[in-house]
């Protein structure tokens, strides 16, 4: 995956917590994710912060994004 393509989805992200503001993603939905992929062998850290060593998203913002997916379809 490229770095323009890392940087959307990355902001995509972000914006979609905004959004959670207004409305979506149940916090009890995004723990659950969450859950899962804290225990995926594909999750790394990039200094303090954890991500998803496929697609390069930043979990906690991923989770609570309506329109994200797991790249390995775990959730």
């Amino acid at each position: 995956m490229n770095m323009f393509r890392q940087l959307k989805n990355i902001l995509y992200a972000y914006l979609e917590l905004v959004l959670d503001y207004i409305g979506g993603i149940t916090d009890s939905e995004a723990q659950r994710k969450y859950d899962i992929c804290n225990s995926c062998i594909h999750r790394r850290k990039f200094f303090a912060v954890k991500i998803c060593g496929m697609c390069k998203c930043v979990l906690k913002a991923k989770v609570k994004c309506t329109w994200c997916q797991c790249p390995i379809n775990q959730w």
